[in-house]
């Protein structure tokens, strides 16, 4: 069998969201591959959130963000290395070094990176990074150790998800930078070119990138990616598990649904002021985000606004949830007010129920949605609630608008399609015959 070593960095099996999703989805339906996984995690004592399936043989949890006062975290661990291995962890050990003043970098980013340099890599036929940060490195060196093919896919830019982090403006009193980064000498800008760095040296060292989206290719080429090895593979869902409101179904309370993490990318602050001016010209409709609340300071933030626009009857914060294809029946409207995306599952999985999309136009959004759907930019909750109500008073547009968004599933985003593409890829890197 085809031996793949999969790394992951805060998603599987611990997490729940679109790229644990994606992971389990990719390995249940490949029972011929053989999958071992390095899980680079917060601390131990997370659950696990997802059963791996019988063709995961290994789970390897590396609490790299631990407690770095806690001496059992430090147990057990051997590195792995050989010459070339050990130039580049000396390479990056001398970029890291320059922070080692900082105490919030010195926590975040040295100790971290050191736990990485450590962490005991097993020998796999193909080696899958799911991110170009610390995913990419350990995959990486795995190639200089074992002279063994790495594909990367990126979900989400990594480079530029940590730009977006660090333009917050309740990020660390000595990080805090003017939205435009100027001055060379600014700790924001030396982080930015350090993972620049470790972003660029994923990309070398693989030989396939596969982000979710085309929409990642410029900055990826920016960043040193060879465009011949940029192979695109689209995410996809089983359309068959999902279906939406009955066609003509009229009810008492119409809903408008939002499916993902509750952080500040996904800027559901602006969903909230849409929110008030739907519900100022259409009383009787119910506002739903689902999903795990990634940032409690963000969230405080969020339920706090709902208090001031008076919105605590309509708009409306729930738990994550296993089954999300029982939600997507009673929504009208699939809302999604990001300020970054790649292609987000919960999306393509609304479409396949035959929901009419309203999303702003970012990342990888707008090549599912695209004439099947309404799209704004980032921010303009005017325009937003302006869509929603748009497919919410004309039932004929939101028909059809549900079927086109079906059929753009089923024919460029299911589930088949994506587990094919990376199925061709594992067997043609590894050089083995398939099983069938």
């Amino acid at each position: 069998m085809t031996k793949v070593c999969l790394i992951t960095e805060g998603t599987y099996p611990l997490s729940i969201g679109g790229v644990s999703k994606w992971t389990h989805t990719l390995i249940s339906k490949m029972p011929d591959v053989e999958f071992e996984i390095i899980s680079l995690t917060p601390d131990r004592r997370i659950k696990f959130n997802y059963k791996p399936p019988k063709n995961v043989k290994e789970v390897y949890l590396h609490p790299i963000w631990e407690d770095f006062n806690s001496e059992s975290s430090e147990q057990g661990i051997q590195p792995c290395e050989n010459d070339s291995a050990r130039k580049i962890k000396q390479f990056f050990q001398a970029e890291a070094s320059r922070f080692q003043t900082n105490t919030y970098l010195n926590e975040g980013f040295i100790k971290p990176l050191e736990r990485v340099f450590n962490v005991p890599i097993p020998e796999a036929d193909v080696y899958h990074a799911l991110n170009a940060g610390y995913a990419g490195l350990i995959a990486g060196l795995a190639k200089r150790i074992y002279n063994k093919p790495v594909i990367v896919t990126e979900h989400g830019s990594y480079y530029k998800e940590w730009v977006l982090r660090l333009s917050r403006v309740d990020f660390p009193d000595e990080l805090r930078h003017p939205k435009i980064l100027k001055p060379e000498d600014h700790t924001q800008i030396r982080l930015l070119k350090f993972i620049g760095k470790l972003v660029e040296f994923s990309f070398k060292s693989a030989d396939i990138i596969a982000p979710v989206t085309g929409a990642h290719i410029p900055i990826e080429l920016k960043l040193g990616a060879d465009y011949k090895k940029i192979k695109p593979i689209p995410n996809g869902v089983d359309y068959n598990l999902f279906t939406g409101n009955k066609d003509g179904e009229q009810s008492e309370e119409l809903t408008v649904g939002t499916v993902a993490r509750l952080n500040p990318i996904k800027d559901v602050k602006t969903l909230i002021k849409a929110a008030r001016l739907v519900v100022d010209k259409q009383p009787n409709v119910r506002f739903e985000f689902i999903g795990p609340k990634e940032d409690l300071d963000y969230y405080n933030e969020t339920v706090a606004l709902i208090e001031e626009l008076g919105l605590e009857d309509h708009f409306h914060i729930l738990p994550e949830t296993y089954t999300p294809e029982k939600l997507y029946s009673r929504f009208h409207v699939f809302a999604l007010s990001s300020i970054s995306e790649a292609q987000p599952l919960a999306l393509l999985e609304a479409m396949s129920a035959g929901i009419p999309v309203v999303a702003t136009r970012v990342g990888g959004v707008p090549e599912p949605v695209d004439e099947c759907g309404l799209l704004v930019n980032p921010g303009e909750y005017k325009l937003m609630a302006k869509s929603i109500l748009f497919y919410l008073r004309n039932p004929e547009y939101k028909r059809e608008a549900g079927l086109k968004a079906r059929e753009r599933i089923v024919n460029r985003f299911s589930e088949s399609l994506f587990i094919n593409a990376y199925r061709k890829v594992y067997f043609n890197l590894s050089g083995k015959p398939k099983i069938y």
